[in-house]
């Protein structure tokens, strides 16, 4: 919404998808915002140390949690995959290798997405040295956020904090999400 939007305006907030006030630009903030709230969603954290020998009780834990929050059987792979990549990415890249640091990955989810964060608190990420992996050849690294990229429908990236990342991402539930409301219209 634009700054000084009347009060008619905002009283239509909790209602915005039904509300033809808002742009397609506020649509999708409010969607995002809605996305990103846990207000009435369950969720919960996993713990884990840096050291790979832990990734499968998390992927054992990740499956159940996923059932749980009602995600499809189909795309229960790819976002195992993706949580997996970025752990690995803590281990090598946060923490140099360095075993017995702290790892959490939590989930939440709302009638419209879910949302994982994997958070370390290492080395934070520097996109600036990131570059993504030529396809064409055969690079030695690169593919684990290409992936993930790929995988998820947002990924969003905190480095603006005392230490570490949090990667977020945001998986919308089918016929959800920006795309599915432009499809729409």
């Amino acid at each position: 919404m634009q700054a000084g939007a009347d009060e008619d305006k905002i009283s239509e907030v909790p209602t915005w998808r039904e509300s033809s006030r808002f742009s397609e630009m506020e649509r999708t903030a409010l969607e995002y915002a809605e996305a990103m709230t846990i207000t009435g969603a369950a969720g919960s954290t996993f713990s884990m140390t840096s050291e790979a020998e832990h990734l499968v009780r998390l992927r054992k834990w990740l499956r159940e949690e996923l059932g749980d929050h009602g995600v499809p059987k189909q795309e229960q792979s790819g976002l195992l995959l993706a949580v997996g990549e970025l752990c690995a990415n803590s281990i090598q890249h946060a923490y140099e290798g360095r075993g017995g640091q702290p790892i959490q990955v939590s989930v939440r989810s709302s009638a419209d997405s879910l949302v994982i964060e994997v958070e370390d608190f290492g080395k934070p990420f520097d996109a600036e040295l990131y570059e993504s992996p030529d396809l064409d050849s055969l690079p030695d690294s690169g593919y684990g956020l290409f992936l993930v990229k790929s995988i998820a429908d947002s990924l969003s990236i905190d480095v603006a904090r005392e230490r570490g990342t949090r990667w977020t991402m945001v998986k919308y539930r089918e016929g959800r999400g920006p795309a599915a409301k432009r499809a729409r219209t």
